[in-house]
């Protein structure tokens, strides 16, 4: 269980390096062009300015205390697993193939740490990794936010929370297994 995959099939690693400054500071609010090697298109344009303005909620929703961000590990204490449980519920309905047993497994597991979004007091992402300290490297086991917060920028941000969360704890690298659809997620954060 050292290389957990985000789904039941892994078919791409994709790996962020926490000490080269532009991919930690990456975003997804990077348009690409549109193929012809010009500006980016109005439809593109148009998906920045949502981007920036959903960075500018969330960082208000953080100053106002509205929008946290902590991590949690199984420290066996009643808080710690409570929250923990929340999150393999989120997991369980957005990963189904990936089977509750497995998920429970790593979600518990004492050398695994999941950082926690709150919004408004309830869980609505998680991103469980395991930190390799002799390695400088943490591996993401899963990465998920809840069916009704998606598409909201919160992946986004949890992602951005984590790199600064690696970096802390002297991370230098993001190691995950992803199937096809996480693939394009994973590109995006750098």
């Amino acid at each position: 269980d050292t290389c957990p995959a985000l789904t039941s099939r892994a078919s791409s690693a994709r790996g962020l390096r926490m000490s080269e400054p532009a991919r930690v500071a990456s975003t997804d609010g990077g348009a690409e062009s549109n193929g012809d090697g010009g500006a980016p298109s109005n439809a593109e344009e148009e998906v920045e300015t949502q981007h920036v303005l959903l960075e500018g909620q969330h960082a208000e929703q953080e100053a106002s205390g509205l929008l946290r961000f902590h991590v949690v590990r199984n420290d066996g204490e009643a808080e710690s697993l409570m929250t923990l449980i929340e999150v393999k519920n989120i997991y369980t309905m957005q990963l189904p193939k990936m089977g509750a047993e497995y998920i429970v497994r790593l979600v518990l597991k004492p050398d695994h740490s999941s950082l926690i979004c709150r919004h408004n007091g309830q869980v609505v992402g998680a991103i469980t990794y395991r930190p390799h300290m002799t390695q400088t490297f943490a591996e993401i086991a899963f990465c998920c936010v809840s069916a009704t917060h998606q598409v909201q920028g919160y992946g986004t941000r949890m992602m951005n929370q984590l790199k600064e969360q690696a970096k802390r704890e002297g991370i230098e690298y993001l190691l995950t297994y992803a199937d096809d659809h996480a693939v394009n997620y994973f590109k995006k954060q750098g």
